[in-house]
């Protein structure tokens, strides 16, 4: 063999050595990502879970005792759980505000769930004062829920406004 063939086989050599190297790396990423993407879907589907608990109750502590409302000013203002209530037995949406709860799923470990509620007005800016709309705010966080491409641990938030409509 002549110094050009031997120069050819590690060119060559040397080719199939950074092939292998970046499909390795590829299969990485591509692994990184997918665990990445199953935990952000679990992590959502969560923070859903919980939306929909919330919306499966009544809009207002005063519609639940029967008071007639004739404006929003009707409504409760504490937002807040009334006396002697406590999760999971609320009645109203504003009692999840400043909830918090952890949950575990297996392989994923701990979530913890942060719920806010405001009042918003129709053009959905938070209000000081009773509306007929109450915006809720989900907020999801884990700490095996890093972005594959920064490090850093994300926070998944969710958000909806719930109304109550007043017949005219």
């Amino acid at each position: 063999m002549n110094t050009g063939q031997t120069l050819i086989t590690i060119a060559a050599l040397a080719l199939v050595v950074l092939t292998v190297l970046n499909f390795s790396k590829s299969s990485l990423n591509t692994q990184d990502n997918l665990i990445y993407n199953k935990e952000y879907i679990l992590t959502t589907t969560a923070a859903q879970s919980l939306l929909e608990e919330i919306s499966n109750k009544a809009f207002d502590e005063k519609i639940i005792n029967g008071a007639i409302i004739t404006n929003a000013s009707n409504f409760t203002s504490a937002l807040a759980p009334e006396s002697g209530e406590s999760y999971p037995n609320f009645d109203d949406i504003d009692d999840f505000n400043n909830f918090s709860k952890k949950d575990s799923i297996p392989d994923l470990g701990v979530f913890n769930f942060k719920v806010n509620i405001n009042y918003v007005n129709d053009d959905l800016v938070y209000s000081a004062s009773n509306t007929y709309h109450k915006a809720v705010n989900i907020k999801v966080t884990n700490k095996n829920l890093k972005n594959p491409f920064t490090g850093i641990v994300d926070t998944i938030s969710i958000s909806t406004v719930f109304s109550q409509w007043k017949m005219l």
